[in-house]
């Protein structure tokens, strides 16, 4: 049935093919457009870390069958891995890929909750998920940790959509996205979890018709499409189109998995790790979560309780879980970027639109030196001069003086305006600073709590070792035949892919090839016949505790401290037949 209103807005439509793309439609497409290019830029730079190589090894050998897969991957991400193998080439690109576009997808989701949020609410969100260190940093991760969160943000909003407007049919679809949410990774039973248990307790205190109504609104979950498509999507999605079927054993394991950081008891004193992150990594986000939180409780409204209540829940059943993973941290994140959001749009109405002329007279000089000093910040990263520190002090002290002046001269309600917005651009700053940082300059730095245990990019330069070698020595460049330690195998059987001849062995069993790869022991010969060279596999560092100035060093300028363990292999090659003779 047509209404003139539809009509009307058909007959615009028509006549405006363009009526869509207003204000807010720009600026979501900016922030898509902005947040696309960074969760693909450099996206290779960066070898895989263990876990990763863990997903892609099994994607490739799955294509390539010889050597044994390993012990656990997350299948869905393996099956897309393996379709990006097989279009393009295997790199560490493709097996990024998808959840670095996983990612990118957050900056639309909030779009879809602009009737919680508000319009700027929304466009914070959406900001905030799109930017934010930690789920920019692990979207770039080949884990499936941060895929399976998306996935599980996409249907969960998806669901609450089908029942805030009655729409049934998009149970389905939520359905599954959920599926391939539980065949990614196990953190995705921590959103199940949850969302049975805050359910559940929004049930019990439901009463009579309000209950009702919930079991009535609830009742299109059961219907036999949606659990079909569940299924469905699950199993395909293990098997790869059921090209993979041992896909669906791993699918099975991941509660199993997911249990596992339970048995495990982590250490009680763990939590301050994700605390010390939160504080360091995430601070604009959780000063905006935490005064949305506080507006929520003056205003006496409920969402305040349910927020703070996911939030806990997950903090607990991530730190529960992770088994000691950073990207785990993502999953207690989602409730206060809500809060955030909210908090904007608070701020929004009883701040920014309340600005005069003078307040941003003043505030647009104080803002660009705020910029200036991060930006001499960044640049003393580069080229160490301490003129850099300096012009950055004198940005930082002439802002704090222009606020005071400021203060004097107008009343105090104008000062505590330009004052917020201020601590929001010194925040904003900090925060692409920490994402600058993570992605393009200490991204391999164990220092750094979110790379976890980054792989060295020297492991590229003995790939290239290898190569050359063995192109001047066998006149194929793939040719040779290597054989490494077992231990090593996801990390080093996915550098050495393209490399048929290469195997792994037992520390037991030494077979003769023409390529030995071994962990360096001090004061070791090493096999009779080769001659090496050393390269670091990793970098590990032994947190001690540290001074104040020493954190602010690291996190302001990625100032190095304390010293690094080197990991080390020794690549072997064989001296050929003539030259020994001779």
């Amino acid at each position: 049935m047509q209404t003139e209103d539809t009509l009307s807005t058909q007959t615009q439509a028509g006549e405006y093919p363009w009526v869509w793309l207003t204000g807010e439609a720009l600026l979501y497409i900016c922030i898509g457009l902005l947040s696309l290019i960074v969760h693909l830029l450099w996206l290779g730079y960066y070898p895989l870390q263990e876990q990763e190589a863990v997903n892609a090894l099994a994607a490739w050998r799955i294509l390539h069958p010889g050597l044994a897969l390993p012990a656990e991957w997350s299948p869905f991400l393996v099956s897309v891995q393996m379709a990006l193998f097989g279009v393009f080439r295997a790199s560490d690109f493709t097996a990024r890929l998808l959840p670095a576009m996983a990612g990118f997808s957050l900056s639309i989701l909030p779009s879809l909750w602009r009737r919680e949020l508000g319009r700027i609410g929304a466009l914070a969100a959406a900001f905030l998920l799109a930017f934010s260190p930690a789920f920019l940093t692990f979207s770039r991760n080949g884990d499936g940790i941060m895929l399976a969160g998306v996935l599980c943000a996409w249907s969960f909003t998806l669901a609450y959509r089908a029942l805030a407007d009655n729409r049934p049919a998009r149970f389905v679809p939520a359905a599954i996205l959920l599926g391939l949410a539980l065949a990614a990774a196990p953190n995705a039973y921590t959103w199940l979890l949850c969302a049975v248990i805050f359910t559940g307790i929004y049930y019990l205190r439901c009463h009579g018709m309000r209950r009702a109504e919930l079991r009535a609104a609830l009742k299109p979950l059961g219907a036999a499409r949606v659990w079909l498509a569940l299924a469905l999507s699950w199993f395909l999605g293990a098997t790869a189109l059921l090209t993979n079927l041992a896909g669906l054993s791993q699918a099975a394991a991941l509660p199993w998995r997911w249990l596992q950081g339970f048995a495990a008891l982590q250490n009680p004193f763990g939590w301050t790790g994700m605390a010390r992150n939160l504080l360091f990594y995430e601070a604009l986000l959780l000063a905006l979560a935490t005064y949305g939180a506080v507006i929520l409780f003056k205003r006496k409204s409920p969402a305040a309780g349910w927020l703070l209540g996911w939030f806990a829940v997950a903090a607990l059943l991530s730190w529960l879980a992770s088994a000691g993973q950073p990207s785990w941290i993502t999953d207690m994140l989602w409730p206060l970027a809500v809060l955030a959001a909210l908090g904007i749009q608070n701020l929004w109405g009883t701040v920014i639109q309340r600005l005069r002329r003078y307040d941003l007279i003043v505030l647009a000089p104080l803002t660009v030196l705020i910029a200036f000093a991060f930006f001499q910040l960044v640049e003393y990263t580069r080229v160490p001069d301490n003129a850099l520190l300096a012009y950055a002090g004198v940005g930082f002290g002439l802002t704090l003086l222009g606020w005071i002046g400021y203060r004097l001269w107008s009343d105090s309600a104008s000062a505590l305006r330009v004052g917020a917005l201020l601590l929001f651009a010194l925040l904003a700053f900090y925060t692409i600073r920490a994402d600058s940082a993570l992605l393009y300059q200490t991204g391999a730095d164990p220092r750094e709590s979110y790379a976890g245990q980054p792989v060295s990019l020297a492991l590229r330069d003995m790939d290239e070792f290898i190569s050359a070698n063995s192109s001047h020595l066998l006149r194929d460049a793939r040719a040779a035949s290597i054989t490494y330690p077992a231990d090593l195998d996801p990390i080093l059987g996915w550098t050495l892919r393209d490399y048929p001849k290469a195997t792994y062995t037992d520390a037991s069993s030494a077979a003769a090839s023409d390529v030995q790869i071994l962990p360096y022991i001090p004061d070791s010969a090493g096999p009779h016949g080769y001659i090496g060279q050393r390269f670091i596999l990793r970098q590990q560092y032994d947190a001690q505790p540290l001074s104040s100035s020493v954190s602010l060093g690291w996190l302001l300028l990625r100032a190095p401290f304390g010293s690094l363990e080197n990991e080390l292999i020794e690549v072997w090659l064989a001296i050929p037949q003539t030259d020994t003779q001779s």
